[in-house]
């Protein structure tokens, strides 16, 4: 397998197990409802049944999934993080800074380690911002389609932080995905891209046929003797 294609394979397999983690948290939820719009993506993390108060707005959390969620984080960070090496440009190497945090924020719940689980999803979050960044700059002449994507992906990402930095009790659970999961998608069409061709990529040269240069030779001869 090549590194191009292995590079691919994992980053959408990546964003996949995310999302699979998520929605089987989403269905063992077991507090009346799991509202997209007020509770935090991280609320399928935590570990134990009880209400929170944060700045986000009080809330009664119960994830009996969480197990699945976090693992899918965990995982889901560790193939980001071989997909970010394998794809070893400036976004892969973001992308490998981003999947390392993703793996610790996993494996620290929110309601156990609060802190660090919050700095790690912050270096996630900033790492990916700059892989997509970079995308947006790099791929701008090769693939001009997934540049102006990773533009306007930064820009959505970037605003739905903004609105949970600035009104954090007004729909933070939507503004958090707007912030996060937009990147996970992104990595899929990022992942995607590499398991293309290259069409900008010059055609190798075809090698010259001895054997066949030395009979059109012969014949430009002959056809000089009889002219």
């Amino acid at each position: 397998m090549s590194r191009q294609r292995l590079a691919g394979i994992t980053l959408i397999a990546s964003s996949a197990v995310v999302f699979l983690g998520q929605f089987i948290a989403l269905l063992l939820w077991d507090s009346w409802f799991y509202s997209l719009q007020f509770n935090l993506v991280s609320d399928l993390g935590h570990t134990v049944c009880a209400p929170v108060a944060d700045g986000f707005g009080p809330r009664f959390v119960c994830s009996p999934g969480h197990l699945w969620f976090n693992l899918g984080l965990l995982v889901g960070g560790v193939l980001l993080l071989t997909g970010g090496l394998a794809l070893r440009r400036l976004a892969g190497y973001a992308l490998s800074v981003a999947g390392v945090a993703l793996t610790v924020v996993g494996m620290l719940p929110p309601d156990r380690q609060p802190g660090p689980h919050d700095a790690a999803a912050v270096v996630y979050v900033v790492a990916v911002w700059a892989a997509v960044s970079a995308a947006a700059v790099t791929l701008r002449h090769t693939r001009p389609t997934l540049a102006a994507a990773s533009a306007v992906v930064l820009l959505v990402s970037v605003g739905g932080a903004a609105l949970l930095l600035f009104n954090p009790e007004g729909a933070p659970g939507l503004y958090g995905r707007i912030a996060v999961d937009v990147l996970a998608v992104w990595v899929v069409f990022l992942g995607a891209g590499q398991l293309r061709p290259d069409r900008t990529k010059p055609r190798r040269a075809r090698r010259a046929d001895p054997d066949r240069a030395e009979r059109d030779a012969a014949v430009r001869r002959a056809a000089e003797r009889l002219g």
